[in-house]
This record gives structure tokens, C-alpha cells and sequence, in this order.
């Protein structure tokens, strides 16, 4: 969705994001700018695929908060 976005440093207004249907995310964030993001109380119950979901981040430790998002299908 965001991948070989360099250029975008932060997303705004998650609160809209509906991703309770989301079964794939596989690099999502890929080489973007983003140093921060936070995906708590974002429903991921159906995902299975996150692969690579922040590959290639601008640091190696980027600031990624998932407290509260249930990823039960994940494997």
C-alpha cells in the first residue's frame, strides 16, 4: 500500500482505518520513511501474512506500537 514510499515520514488519522477484513499485509511500510507508527486497537484477527511488513525502515529500530492488536491468525 505504502511500500517504495521514502518520502513518507508519518500517517495521520488511523482512527478511520478499518482493517478487521485485512488477511494479507506483506510489506506494507516497505522502504518508506516512517520512523513511527502506531497500529494499536487496529484489528488484525484475520491477517496471516506480515512478511516483510516494515522491511527496509529507515532505522533499525523503528518505534512500532501493537499493544492491544489481537493477530490471532498470524503463523
Amino acid at each position: 500500500m505504502f511500500r517504495n514510499s521514502p518520502n513518507l515520514t508519518r500517517i495521520d488519522d488511523l482512527d478511520h482505518w478499518d482493517t478487521s477484513n485485512a488477511k494479507n499485509m506483506p510489506a506494507m511500510f516497505h522502504t518508506t520513511g516512517l520512523t513511527s507508527l502506531d497500529l494499536s486497537n487496529r484489528n488484525t484477527s484475520k491477517v496471516t501474512n506480515m512478511i516483510r511488513l516494515f522491511y527496509n525502515s529507515p532505522t533499525s529500530k523503528p518505534s512500532i506500537c501493537m499493544v492491544g492488536t489481537p493477530a490471532t491468525s498470524l503463523t
